[in-house]
């Protein structure tokens, strides 16, 4: 199996290793796990890391995404008190570290599913156990019937990375974004692992499509939305690239770029994870024509 590259390995080994050093317990010591109704029997749970997903019922709990190990502890004191504390189903939206962390303590007594790209990425890296890696992938798309509806993990390509997928409850009409929303601020294309702000901007305009005004739309990182944030959102990363995309057709220089700065209207756009500075860097390197 061809391993990734020093840089991505790094990254990797950080992101999943922070649940096993001091340094990490002692950062997650303050966060509490928050949990927020989105509509039936599905809740969002907040902490540190990616928004957690869950379906509570009468087959028993699934969650998505699983934040950090050293908060695994508390994440399933709140699942418990949803009705249990041992997920039946982990489903994982791509293989960063704030949204697969969790995986080597969920992974002992949970089926964990995600699409073909993460097990080959997370079991590029010999830091990770096997017990953290998906049991269940799949390629284009894969459907639980669970407590009462269909839940549908439909892959997004070469948008966030090459791992991601969104998760669809057609009951509950709620869907889980992953890293494909990040409601208020700038997102991060992670362009070494086959992210593309070119496909994230497909792969949004993809997921309009399925939505209504009533979907409940909850997002890799920042508060629950709606399809009017949703689209909010894609309004701003496809406006933004244009700009940026039109001012390095005319000759300027990222670092120009840069100077010059976008639009005001994106201003608190860029007061998030990822800042204008960055964003401009990725549409730059993103489009290479």
């Amino acid at each position: 199996m061809k391993a990734l590259n020093t840089a991505k390995r790094v990254l990797l080994a950080l992101t999943l290793a922070v649940g096993a050093s001091a340094m990490a317990q002692n950062d997650f010591a303050n966060v509490t796990i928050e949990t927020l109704p989105v509509a039936g029997n599905i809740s969002m749970l907040t902490g540190s890391g990616g928004n957690i997903g869950v379906s509570a019922g009468s087959d028993g709990i699934l969650i998505i995404d699983d934040q950090y190990a050293p908060l695994a502890g508390r994440i399933k004191a709140a699942l418990a008190d949803l009705g249990s504390d041992v997920p039946k189903f982990v489903l994982n939206t791509h293989f960063h570290g704030d949204h697969v962390g969790g995986n080597p303590e969920f992974g002992a007594d949970s089926i964990i599913v995600a699409h073909e790209n993460v097990r080959l990425r997370l079991d590029s890296d010999d830091s990770i156990p096997d017990v953290a890696l998906p049991l269940v992938t799949y390629n284009d798309d894969v459907s639980i019937h669970f407590n009462g509806e269909e839940i549908t993990l439909i892959h997004m390509p070469a948008g966030h990375t090459d791992t991601d997928s969104v998760v669809l409850f057609t009951e509950s009409n709620v869907i889980h974004m992953g890293d494909h929303f990040f409601n208020g601020g700038f997102p991060f294309v992670d362009l070494a692992n086959g992210g593309t702000v070119q496909g994230y901007v497909s792969n949004l305009e993809k997921v309009l499509s399925w939505i209504d005004d009533e979907t409940r739309v909850i997002p890799g990182h920042g508060a629950l939305g709606n399809k009017a944030d949703l689209l909010n959102f894609y309004n701003v990363i496809r406006d933004s690239a244009t700009d940026i995309r039109i001012l390095k057709s005319q000759g300027l220089s990222v670092a120009e770029i840069v100077t010059e700065g976008l639009d005001a209207r994106y201003e608190s756009w860029g007061t998030g994870f990822i800042n204008e500075q960055r964003w401009v860097e990725t549409v730059f390197e993103s489009y290479p024509r």
